[in-house]
């Protein structure tokens, strides 16, 4: 048994902000727990493994389109890379031989909340039940 929620217009930009920030929240927000507890530990957990295989930080580069890429890839994973970031997480060993795979596990997990963000704005404006 489904039901519809219904969330004012003006609230739907505050909540999206916080899906992007906490992976699986907007899908809490709207009635999905068994989906948001999903996101929340594939998503947090792939950066998690990505960082202890030497993922590493990138920083606004305009002149290199790919770290630009990469930036905002492990930019939209949220709170999670600010955590990291302030922490000190990332190990930057350019020389590891799992440093590729970190990089990449800390870029999808971005992308893949992008689409768990548009997901979840899907069910708050009722076009997903």
């Amino acid at each position: 048994m489904q039901t519809k929620v219904s969330i004012k217009k003006p609230f739907i930009p505050v909540i999206l902000l916080l899906a992007w920030l906490v992976p699986g929240s907007g899908h809490f927000l709207a009635g999905k727990k068994h989906k948001a507890l999903f996101f929340f530990l594939m998503l947090t957990g792939t950066y998690t493994v990505g960082l202890c295989l030497g993922g590493r930080s990138f920083f606004l580069d305009r002149e290199n389109y790919f770290t630009f890429l990469a930036f905002l890839g492990i930019l939209l994973n949220g709170a999670i890379y600010f955590i990291s970031l302030v922490f000190g997480l990332f190990r930057d060993n350019l020389l590891g031989i799992y440093y590729d795979a970190g990089v990449i596990y800390t870029i999808i997990p971005g992308l893949l909340n992008f689409l768990v963000v548009l997901d979840a704005y899907d069910y708050l404006s009722g076009k997903k039940v």
